[in-house]
């Protein structure tokens, strides 16, 4: 007797609900995914997915079935196998991982035309831009694997590090395809690491073309990586590029500029509206920064966690301290990857920016804020463009207002007409739509768009 557990129902052409994950095909009832009392997780039958037993398990092919006709939901279904399964045939199976919408927090980086940082001429940035509040953790790069990597991972967006290393957030489920990919505990609103420059990239790419699911679709879109490794000392992203990774100007302005802020400079020393050092602190037993406040920077080797004795990442945000926009995390945690390229001495590098959970309190200025050139020399500590490290992580950005929903080029009547007409929507039905990048169409939205309306007069 096999005996399927309660599970979501569908109804189908034959009035019953079945208690199954997928239905195949209507007519003959190929179940793809069936839960087996308590000692066997799922059975893989025909058709669509792995066959976790040779067997046909169909309503045609069980010699009795009692089901419950009440539609929705079946409390179980009972079959008499025709063929008796023997224990090697039937084996654990999986469960469907479909990616969920990303949805990327942002703030409005406002002040087109604000003069550059001195000492350094960075900063200054002539248009409005909007740049991701926290660095990207591993729940949203998790839900970019189980899009485009569940098959195959020709670019190893999946570092196994992610799995093996404590700093790492992300395992993957089975070790032949297809692949499901989940957070670590306590790990999902931590920073992802582990991740090379390139794929970085690629998810940028994915978020710029709507979160598709076809894997050819995230080498082209704000970046063209046609080029490959080449792309790491010669490419650039697209003229016509929205969702982007930061480059330095923009970086540093969102971290530093401020203009409200007397003085001689506009600018901060560092990324909490502050020229006083910032503070580190210790880690909560689920990863948490603890004692946080307005100039605290998780860095000098103190938030230990999950085993750790040189320092970990922390939950993004958890800190508290922001800049003047409302970025969270740009000295400590991890460093960010920016577009920014570097040359020195005929070899050239992508620059990360910021510090990280290890930095030392040594010269803080110099290890938090001027940032770190990653070289495509063989002679330097880091590698080149496929290269992953603990350390790095990155942030998102964002070329094109978010309010206009129309894609006229300015926020007007028919905007706001989308944004009613979509009131309350969440998953993907919100991708597109949700500006503020909380996942759910509401009046935080319509706030952002008549902000942005306000700025559109400037």
């Amino acid at each position: 007797m096999i005996l399927l557990r309660r599970r979501i129902g569908f109804e189908t052409e034959r009035g019953f609900g079945m208690s199954i994950f997928s239905i195949v095909g209507i007519t003959t009832f190929f179940l793809q995914a069936l839960v087996l009392a308590q000692s066997v997780e799922a059975l893989r039958v025909g058709g669509g997915g792995e066959l976790l037993s040779p067997q046909l398990l169909t309503l045609e092919s069980a010699a009795n079935v009692s089901h419950d006709q009440s539609g929705g939901i079946s409390n179980e279904v009972q079959f008499e196998s025709s063929q008796e399964l023997t224990e090697q045939q039937i084996i654990p199976g999986r469960r469907p991982c479909p990616a969920e919408a990303v949805f990327i927090p942002r703030v409005v980086v406002a002040n087109p035309g604000n003069p550059p940082k001195g000492g350094t001429g960075e900063g200054r940035v002539s248009y409005i831009y909007e740049i991701a509040k926290y660095e990207t953790t591993n729940d949203q790069f998790l839900q970019f694997l189980n899009a485009v990597a569940q098959e195959s991972d020709p670019h190893g967006l999946f570092d196994p590090r992610m799995q093996s290393e404590v700093y790492g957030g992300i395992e993957r489920l089975y070790s032949s395809p297809p692949h499901c990919y989940r957070a670590k505990p306590n790990m999902g609103d931590k920073p992802v690491v582990f991740v090379s420059w390139l794929n970085i990239l690629r998810f940028v790419n994915w978020l710029n073309n709507g979160q598709p699911t076809d894997p050819s679709l995230i080498e082209s879109g704000s970046y063209d990586l046609s080029m490959g490794e080449a792309f790491y000392r010669f490419g650039e992203r697209s003229v016509d590029a929205d969702w982007v990774l930061p480059n330095a100007d923009e970086w540093v302005k969102a971290a530093y500029y401020d203009p409200t802020k007397s003085g001689s400079s506009p600018y901060w020393s560092y990324a909490t509206q502050s020229n006083f050092e910032p503070q580190p602190s210790f880690a909560s037993l689920l990863g948490n920064f603890l004692q946080p406040g307005p100039n605290k920077v998780n860095f000098a080797a103190m938030a230990n966690w999950s085993g750790t004795t040189s320092g970990n990442v922390v939950s993004v945000g958890s800190t508290g301290a922001q800049s003047y926009y409302g970025v969270y995390d740009m000295n400590g945690n991890v460093i960010d990857w920016t577009e920014e390229l570097k040359c020195i001495g005929g070899l050239c590098g992508r620059m990360g920016r910021g510090g990280y959970f290890e930095s030392p309190t040594e010269n803080p200025h110099l290890n938090l804020v001027s940032g770190l050139s990653v070289s495509v020399g063989p002679v330097y500590e880091f590698g080149a463009a496929t290269e992953a490290f603990k350390q790095f992580g990155f942030r998102v950005a964002r070329l094109q207002s978010s309010s206009d929903l129309s894609g006229s080029g300015s926020i007007g009547k028919e905007d706001f007409e989308v944004l009613f007409q979509n009131f309350g929507a969440t998953g993907f039905d919100a991708l597109g739509i949700d500006i503020n990048g909380d996942g759910v169409v509401d009046e935080r939205d319509l706030f952002r768009m008549q902000e942005a309306l306000l700025l559109q007069s400037w």
